[in-house]
């Protein structure tokens, strides 16, 4: 085997050791907190930390689908808080999910979409990553992460990691709704 590849198995599996040592990590506040809301605030911060970005929050539709809001959020003070309640169609917000359940800005300034361009633009987001919350195959929110301060690229790794988060956050948070 090439010490390339060697090399990039080595570097999976301490990515994949990683990934499970913050699901177990996830897990335990859940444990340690009897509000799931408090739990998840925690889980968020560890998420900001971890990805080094300004804001993590979670949006949910409302049941009528015709607005979206910010449901829990963690934002570094100088970033500040997203203030979401928006009216907008719940298909609307789903096509700027330009991977399936997935949304990777690495340069805000590049969205072609107008309105989306926008909304990131009003918060001062440089670059975005948002993974939908899926249950029953119906996406009832989002999990976004946003760097205010520069423009990146959103590794592979990291988007994995989001997706994990975003199928362990589906069940907590759909039933917050």
């Amino acid at each position: 085997m090439s010490q390339r590849i060697e090399e990039g198995l080595n570097d999976y599996a301490v990515f994949d050791w990683s990934v499970m040592s913050f699901v177990s990590e996830m897990l335990d506040e859940f444990s340690r907190y009897q509000d799931p809301r408090e739990a998840i605030y925690h889980i968020l911060e560890r998420i900001g930390d971890i990805y080094q970005v300004d804001r993590v929050y979670i949006c949910l539709f409302s049941s009528d689908e015709e607005s979206f809001q910010t449901d829990i959020q963690w934002y570094k003070e100088e970033a500040g808080p997203v203030k979401w309640s928006y009216p907008a169609r719940r298909e609307q917000v789903l096509s700027i999910f330009q991977y399936g359940c997935l949304a990777k800005y690495d340069r805000v300034s590049d969205i072609q979409d107008a309105g989306a361009r926008a909304y990131f633009e009003e918060m001062n987001v440089k670059a975005s990553l948002e993974y939908l919350l899926v249950k029953n195959g119906y996406a009832f929110g989002w999990i976004s992460l946003d760097d205010c301060h520069k423009t990146r690229h959103w590794e592979t790794r990291e988007i994995e990691l989001l997706q994990t988060v975003a199928m362990l956050f589906r069940e907590r948070t759909y039933r917050l709704e």
